[in-house]
């Protein structure tokens, strides 16, 4: 049997309103994402990101019976004593909501949550590591990585050092006239690293270099670490590398033995002293108008890098600015 055309349209809006209605008889919350995302920590259990979470709360009236003391009190409570109810309808009850509050609104019949948590890093600096995400999924950096273990809640321990980070990044910004703009720091006898702090918007340890394997005078090779693996690529007489290959052969050299990156925890050594304080390598890179600076001093491994000059590098006096990157007090650290 073909109903008539008002007919069907009138039965398929009700069928919608009563899916409605007992969507909310039923609790719970139209926001049905994971509210709590696992946490980055650094080596001493601090957060290096913080969930910036905004959520408001309505109550569903859909008719006279629920006034006065109909609302339950979890409802109640967030109402002023003059607030005049509507006879039907939807009613803002709090909003700025953070996770907790949110947790007993989800308890309440009729209530329906909206809202979203944003995810940022602690310091700016070190964004490009981090990553970023929508919507609760990582979609770049350490939050894409270990993306599958934040949402399930669970929070994930790194080798970076918050306090240390904070102490080197006070340093580049008052004791310097050198314009640094990058720069990590690794443990050499772990590989791991320590401190990641950048003005860039890109991982800088992952930028690929060109460079001649004289300049280098290290064994370069392969890296793997929890980023993903990246080979060493031949260009003509030239390398195709990142700064990471170069930050292992240091550790290689420390070690005596294959040593990668790593972004993880390690509590105990990985190797025995075996070379340390060894002559920086400091590279001009004339295609990327860059310098970059390593430095194995003190049980670590420096990086720092810069930007050329628009006078080109002939206008430097190279010899005069490594002994100020060698005497910088973030070396010292």
């Amino acid at each position: 049997m073909i109903c008539k055309r008002n007919i069907c349209i009138y039965l398929a809006f009700i069928i919608l309103i009563f899916t409605f209605i007992l969507n909310i008889k039923k609790g719970g919350t139209s926001y049905n994402q994971p509210l709590k995302r696992g946490y980055l920590l650094d080596r001493n259990g601090e957060p290096l990101v913080i969930n910036k979470e905004k959520f408001q709360a309505y109550y569903v009236i859909r008719g006279r019976s629920i006034i006065g003391k109909d609302i339950p009190e979890e409802i109640r409570r967030y109402l002023p004593s003059y607030f005049e109810l509507p006879k039907r309808g939807l009613v803002l009850i709090a909003e700025g909501l953070n996770y907790e509050e949110l947790q007993r609104f989800q308890q309440v019949e009729n209530v329906i949550i909206k809202g979203e948590i944003k995810r940022a890093p602690l310091m700016e600096e070190i964004k490009p590591l981090i990553g970023s995400v929508y919507e609760n999924e990582g979609i770049s950096g350490l939050e894409k990585i270990f993306d599958s273990k934040l949402k399930a809640g669970e929070s994930q321990y790194l080798s970076l050092d918050l306090k240390f980070s904070k102490r080197v990044n006070s340093k580049l910004n008052n004791s310097s006239p050198i314009d640094i703009r990058n720069l990590a720091i690794f443990k050499a006898n772990t590989g791991e690293l320590l401190v990641f702090l950048s003005k860039e918007e890109k991982n800088f340890l992952l930028e690929p270099i060109i460079i001649s394997p004289k300049e280098l005078g290290l064994e370069i090779s392969d890296v793997t670490w929890e980023m993903g693996g990246h080979g060493v690529k031949n260009v003509g007489a030239y390398l195709m590398i990142t700064p990471l290959h170069i930050v292992k052969g240091y550790f290689s050299r420390y070690c005596a033995q294959d040593l990668n990156p790593t972004l993880l925890l390690k509590r105990k050594p990985a190797c025995e002293n075996v070379q340390d304080n060894q002559e920086p390598i400091f590279l001009v890179v004339p295609d990327k108008k860059q310098w970059f600076f390593f430095l194995l001093k003190n049980e670590k491994v420096y990086l720092l890098t810069g930007y050329l000059p628009d006078s080109g590098k002939d206008s430097i006096d190279w010899e005069k600015f490594k002994k100020s990157l060698m005497n910088h007090p973030v070396t010292a650290l």
